[in-house]
């Protein structure tokens, strides 16, 4: 799993970094017809081909494209998009980073199998803004076979979070294991019980004291690694008692229940990952057209509108849609128009410019967070709402 540190230590590497670099992002997804065999690699090649610094090289070295294709020719896709960095030093030296990413990245015209290239000032502002706003989301595993597991999904990649239930010992597992059927029948079956009440009494208590704890840890990890949606899984009985034992705070960013994995005792991180994304992309569209809807009676939408509310500090939110497609008017000072006319006698020197290269500079410059929508919800932004709309302050 990628980790903020290494986006970090990438930022840091491109500041001290003086010259131009190139960008490079590419659908590499293997699971499409249009990338077998590498095609790929060769729409790469094509793209490269016409940048002819990239070609230049001094005797017994290697030009920057050849050590470019070196390293792709390496790889073997397991991810959904490939972002690579790649710049050389006035002292010979090599800037060469990659990120196998398994998600799509917004604005970046990576569709239909098309490689987006950028070459001068670095463009890793979709790659940050992955990483900056993309949920992070917590599976606990309430396992009827013993212990449970916490799983942190990120970019649609998963881990498990071991430090989240280091606390319980092995005894307290095997407990957890054998009063799962005491809790069976203190749900359902507790009325064939001889001394019910007792019997009760002492199954609460008993289950009260593990579950209380936790949960108490459950909050502590999510919190500790920002956790911002959670799915309990297991068997409805299981997920549905022990939510009860969560705090307002965690209930709340609980978005689905799901069963147990076909693998209960020694699942695959992947099997749990594909349990549980069709929850967490129905819970995004959902988010998403709520947030719509939330627009038609407090927000504003329309190219000009947005743009001067935008410009003049009014925005809170700006709403686009993922696959970024409007054209604007830009001048040197940086101010946008839906229409050159609109600059008129602010500035000179006009040029029209793609909103999906200017975005979140712009959203930055002005204080504006940025949402992105797609599915259903990119469709009624762009046919309700002109294609964008905003929150104010």
């Amino acid at each position: 799993m990628i980790t903020l540190d290494e986006i970090k230590n990438f930022k840091k590497d491109l500041e001290e970094y003086k010259g131009k670099i190139l960008s490079v992002y590419c659908d590499i997804n293997p699971a499409k017809p249009e990338n077998k065999n590498k095609a790929w690699l060769t729409r790469i090649k094509n793209s490269l081909k016409e940048i002819k610094e990239l070609h230049k090289k001094e005797k017994g070295e290697k030009s920057l494209y050849e050590e470019i294709i070196s390293v792709l020719e390496q790889i073997k896709p397991d991810a959904k998009t490939l972002a690579l960095f790649a710049g050389k030093y006035e002292a010979k030296k090599l800037l060469i980073k990659r990120f196998d990413l398994q998600v799509e990245l917004p604005v970046v015209d990576v569709g239909h199998g098309k490689v987006d290239v950028h070459y001068g000032e670095p463009y890793i502002t979709p790659l940050l803004y992955a990483f900056d706003e993309y949920e992070r989301t917590a599976v606990i595993h309430i396992s009827s076979s013993g212990n449970w597991k916490f799983y942190e999904i990120f970019l649609n990649e998963i881990k498990e979070f071991k430090e989240a239930f280091e606390e319980i010992t092995s005894s307290e597992w095997s407990s957890i294991l054998g009063y799962d059927s005491n809790l069976r029948n203190f749900l359902y079956h507790s009325e064939g019980i001889k001394d019910k009440e007792k019997y009760k009494e002492k199954v609460k208590v008993w289950i009260h004291k593990i579950y209380s704890k936790l949960a108490r840890l459950v909050e502590n990890a999510a919190n500790k690694i920002g956790i911002s949606r959670i799915v309990l899984m297991g068997e409805k009985y299981q997920t549905s008692f022990f939510e009860k034992y969560l705090s307002k705070n965690i209930r709340k960013k609980i978005v689905g229940h799901v069963g147990n994995p076909k693998n209960i005792k020694d699942p695959s991180p992947k099997e749990i990952l594909n349990k549980v994304l069709p929850i967490l992309e129905e819970a995004e569209r959902k988010e998403e057209m709520e947030l719509l809807n939330k627009v038609k009676y407090k927000g504003i939408y329309g190219l000009e509108k947005v743009l001067e509310a935008l410009q003049t500090g009014q925005v809170f939110l700006l709403i686009v849609p993922w696959n970024l497609k409007i054209e604007v008017w830009m001048c040197d000072e940086g101010w946008i128009a839906p229409k050159k006319e609109n600059l008129a006698g602010i500035c000179n020197d006009v040029r029209k410019v793609q909103l999906k290269k200017i975005i979140f500079d712009i959203a930055r410059d002005f204080g504006a967070r940025l949402e992105f929508v797609s599915g259903e919800p990119e469709d009624k932004l762009i046919e309700e709402f002109d294609g964008i709309a905003a929150l104010l302050r």
